[in-house]
């Protein structure tokens, strides 16, 4: 709650000051996520490797509000918050437990799972620290963005499911993981086109790469996770921003 607070005075600050040469944002995304662990190899009860086994990604979505203020002719600095989802798809397949091998061989055991499909999603409040540089003023205008997106961590939902039950669950894992990382930093980097619409207003849509620099927890042999996803939506102008779109 600590850092919602420190960043909401941020935003709230930023706006109070700019407010007649800025633009607001509805925005949204759908993107793919995963973790940086997916080049372990997981073996079977017999020493083989497992097939198709391993950490996948997995779609999800943000959703949000900007902020966008001009701070030189062609640069404007973005802010805002937007609800995040994280996470990864861990899969294990073709299962030979111990007690199933015995002197003839492999023995299925029908109480046993044949499979473990884990999909953990982490939540958060992402609150992006982003500048754009605009290439051009015209109807349709590039633009790239490079910046910072603190992410401020709310809850895990997690799902687990065998070819015996399944289940689901959310829980706060900073209370399971002593040394979690409940603040997350990514390094953020887009490149996109905004289309005029209107005298005051404009639709946008760009791809976007993260790579969070903090790993989930401290532990040096966690995972960090990153995410390449398409962004789309509506932009409203005002001040001095609106009056430039018009030169």
């Amino acid at each position: 709650m600590k850092y919602l607070l420190f960043f909401t005075s941020i935003i709230f600050s930023t706006v109070a000051f700019s407010q007649k040469d800025m633009s607001i944002d509805i925005v949204g995304s759908f993107d793919y996520t995963n973790t940086t662990n997916s080049n372990q190899t997981i073996t079977n009860a017999n020493g083989s490797s497992l097939s198709n086994t391993g950490w996948k990604g997995i779609f999800t979505y943000r959703a949000g509000a900007n902020f966008n203020f001009r701070i030189f002719e062609k640069v404007m600095f973005k802010t805002g918050f937007r609800y995040a989802n994280l996470g990864d798809n861990f899969f294990i397949d073709d299962l030979r437990w111990p007690s199933e091998i015995g002197p003839n061989g492999f023995q299925p055991d029908p109480s046993l799972p044949r499979y473990i499909n884990s999909v953990t999603k982490h939540r958060f409040i992402e609150v992006p620290l982003i500048f754009r540089y605009e290439i051009n003023n015209k109807k349709v205008a590039p633009y790239f963005e490079v910046g910072l997106a603190p992410h401020i961590y709310i809850n895990t939902k997690s799902l687990y499911e065998t070819n015996l039950e399944s289940s689901s669950a959310t829980s706060d894992f900073s209370e399971l993981i002593s040394d979690f990382n409940k603040l997350q930093i990514a390094a953020v980097l887009g490149f996109g086109v905004n289309y005029k619409i209107g005298e005051r207003s404009q639709l946008f849509t760009q791809p976007t790469f993260r790579y969070n620099l903090h790993r989930i927890s401290d532990n040096p042999n966690d995972d960090r996770l990153i995410s390449i996803g398409i962004e789309f939506g509506y932009r409203m102008l005002f001040g001095s921003y609106f009056n430039k779109l018009k030169e």
